[in-house]
């Protein structure tokens, strides 16, 4: 007599965006165990943000992932970034923390993607061009007062608009 014996596994694969890590790449697990996968940021001033992909129900904004091997997955972690600006900038002008932040407001807008928080020191920030931005928080702090500009849009992802303001005419 012959026996066969099946089993079902699923594969399971674990991506990190810029600014983190993941766990586990993933691999092949028996349907009905638990699979865990934690992302974590590894750089200065990275954060955790959120899971994409085929993400279990309820667990797209934990760093750790806790389900049952029911399906296939295929997984990613993205990261935001804590950026700073000032009128002037300086030391590395990456954005980094107060002593090498950007000059520009649209570098920092435009770095790794636009995830995360731009923080803005009061001072005037001349525009060329409307800067756009999306799914990033901007705190803005005014001598010793903390503001934190909020969305006012209905649906879909936060969206502000700085517009350049129009030239004054001399009278």
């Amino acid at each position: 007599r012959l026996f066969w014996q099946w089993t079902h596994d699923y594969a399971h694969t674990f991506t990190a965006g810029a600014g983190g890590t993941v766990s586990t790449t993933g691999g092949w697990y028996k349907a009905g165990s638990t699979v865990t996968v934690t992302a974590s940021a590894t750089e200065t001033g990275s954060f955790f943000s959120h899971w994409t992909g085929d993400v279990p129900a309820g667990q797209a904004g934990q760093a750790t992932l806790v389900f049952d091997s029911d399906q296939p997955r295929s997984l990613a972690a993205v990261f935001g970034h804590t950026l700073h600006v000032t009128p002037t900038g300086g030391g590395a002008f990456d954005g980094s923390d107060w002593d090498n932040a950007f000059s520009n407001l649209q570098a920092a807008v435009d770095y790794r993607g636009g995830i995360g928080t731009i923080r803005m020191k009061e001072g005037l920030y001349p525009l060329t061009a409307t800067v756009t931005i999306e799914d990033m928080r901007m705190i803005v702090e005014l001598a010793a007062t903390e503001i934190s500009i909020a969305n006012k849009s209905r649906g879909g992802p936060p969206r502000f608009e700085l517009h350049p303001r129009a030239a004054q005419q001399d009278q």
